[in-house]
């Protein structure tokens, strides 16, 4: 579709209609996703709103989670696809325990402010560009988390006020 839906009050998505988003808005409740789904659009959890994981999430566009907004991830992964640049943005940092990057090879996913990961982070294809922000790797009594890969046709991008590096993944042939 080309709309957007907006969630408000509590709602669990049921399994077998709703799996497709052009943009999707938790305004206000919990609103918790019961099948894969796949937002083409944006993403974006209100101050009020409450969005819960209970299966993986593909996310085309950009993620906005405002002041007060809360993301429950329940270990699902939280897939950022697609053939067009998109961001992160999240009013003081984004926790993810499982994060992947399968954009184009030529697109962006920028880092508008920081984010944790608390299990793995897996770039396969696609430009993570982290914008002078952070990307901590979180060690503590429930494990350590890890950098899974970067692949063939992932990069990422990080600047400072000092200078710009590019780290991407080589490939050798012997």
């Amino acid at each position: 579709g080309t709309g957007t839906v907006v969630m408000k009050g509590n709602n669990t998505l049921p399994a077998t209609i709703f799996t497709t988003f052009n943009n999707f808005i938790d305004s206000s409740g919990t609103t918790t996703t019961a099948v894969e789904d796949t937002i083409i659009g944006n993403l974006e959890i209100k101050a009020a709103g409450h969005l819960s994981l209970g299966a993986p999430v593909y996310i085309q566009g950009d993620w906005n989670r405002n002041n007060g907004g809360q993301f429950t991830q329940n270990d699902y992964w939280v897939h950022f696809s697609g053939a067009k640049d998109a961001g992160i943005t999240a009013f003081n940092g984004q926790a993810f325990s499982y994060l992947h990057l399968i954009k184009n090879r030529t697109n962006y996913l920028n880092l508008y402010d920081s984010i944790s990961i608390s299990q793995v982070m897996l770039i396969d294809s696609g430009i993570f560009d982290l914008k002078s922000k952070n990307i901590t790797l979180i060690s503590n009594a429930q494990g350590t988390a890890s950098f899974d890969k970067l692949g063939t046709h992932g990069s990422i991008n990080y600047r400072s006020e000092e200078h710009t590096s590019e780290l991407q993944s080589r490939v050798d042939i012997s």
